[in-house]
């Protein structure tokens, strides 16, 4: 779950960040190891959640800060499809940390190579463990625009004596909060501005 977790960020990354902004704000903005949501801009955040393409059509909240909306922010979840798969073209994490890795280091901001490989290991991930015989294929990604009437659990909504939140959606009834992935990124282009 966890390999799949990070493949979905690094995949979030490397697609919709390093083709918008520099390698140093892609990475000081990546804060899935330790945030409560996986990106965080000033003008937006995002959550990233991903599930094999197969299994039951719910997306797992770990607490109640992932879905909150900040004021003057936008927030959007993507929800990855990843598959185990024997294919040529699946990658491994190691696969796509090193290409990461490499993106960053012939990047002119090589030097914040050592923030994201820290955020790696604050991961959990080692690049002395084998993951070799564990390849992965993205099937699917469903983007969502995170609004007001999104169903969720949210710190101003649930009583203070509750310290841990943890919930399912299902992805079936969130149909009306879909957005196409050239809407996500024509909003991600207007906020590089």
């Amino acid at each position: 779950e966890k390999q799949k977790g990070l493949i979905g960020e690094l995949f979030f990354i490397d697609n919709f960040l390093f083709p918008r902004f520099n390698k140093k704000i892609s990475v000081e903005n990546w804060f899935g190891p330790t945030g409560s949501k996986d990106f965080e801009f000033s003008k937006f955040h995002i959550e990233i959640k991903s599930k094999r393409s197969g299994s039951k059509p719910t997306i797992s909240i770990s607490s109640a800060d992932q879905l909150e909306i900040i004021e003057g922010t936008k927030l959007f979840v993507a929800v990855f499809g990843i598959d185990k798969s024997d294919s040529k073209e699946s990658f491994s994490v190691h696969d796509w940390c090193n290409k990461i890795s490499d993106k960053i280091f012939n990047s002119n901001e090589p030097s914040v190579l050592g923030e994201f490989l820290q955020k790696l290991d604050d991961y959990g991930y080692s690049e002395d463990q084998d993951y070799s015989d564990e390849k992965w294929d993205i099937k699917e990604i469903i983007y969502y625009e995170v609004n007001d009437e999104f169903p969720k659990l949210v710190p101003t909504e649930i009583s203070t004596a509750i310290t841990n939140v943890n919930y399912s959606i299902y992805m079936n009834q969130l149909n009306s909060f879909k957005i196409a992935k050239e809407e996500l990124e024509e909003f991600l282009d207007d906020a590089k501005s």
